[in-house]
């Protein structure tokens, strides 16, 4: 489904994308969405300020109508923190490493991308979340390395984002 039909059906979805640590707001995950056709979220999240990163992330969620987010790394680590039932895409969620505690309401629904060979967020972090809510968790082990950015990881992201598509 390309852009023109998404937009057509009225389906084009607003989608918060919180970038890693060394990623960017138009970076690779960002654009692979965007070329779905869907409006793309994606604020700066300065590099040495966690704090002031989980706040321009809760003020994106509070000031947009958000169908769902997707965080990268130290991103999914921001957005595993934030306290919402909207659904999330963790991409290989480093909330450990940081330090956040996850937020999982009863109703939510998140799913985890995550490689086994990562070497940079060890795939135990997500092993952990799963097993701390498999009701609301749904681990997909995909992908080449960290970067989740290769054919596979990006084709399962696709795929999870038409569902949600799909569902509204």
């Amino acid at each position: 489904m390309g852009r023109e039909q998404l937009q057509m059906q009225g389906r084009r979805m607003n989608i918060l994308f919180l970038h890693g640590l060394e990623g960017k707001p138009t970076g690779t995950k960002a654009k692979f969405l965007e070329s779905l056709g869907h409006n793309v979220i994606a604020p700066t999240l300065p590099k040495n300020d966690l704090f002031h990163s989980r706040e321009i992330a809760a003020a994106a969620l509070e000031d947009h109508e958000i169908d769902v987010i997707v965080g990268s790394s130290r991103g999914g680590a921001i957005a595993c923190g934030l306290d919402t039932s909207i659904t999330r895409i963790l991409i290989a969620p480093a909330f450990r490493a940081f330090g956040i505690e996850p937020t999982v309401p009863p109703m939510s629904e998140l799913y985890i991308l995550h490689c086994k060979d990562d070497k940079l967020v060890p795939y135990d972090f997500s092993l952990e979340l799963w097993a701390d809510f498999p009701r609301n968790i749904t681990l997909h082990d995909v992908g080449e390395n960290h970067r989740m950015s290769d054919p596979k990881a990006l084709d399962l992201l696709g795929r999870m984002i038409k569902i949600r598509v799909e569902e509204k």
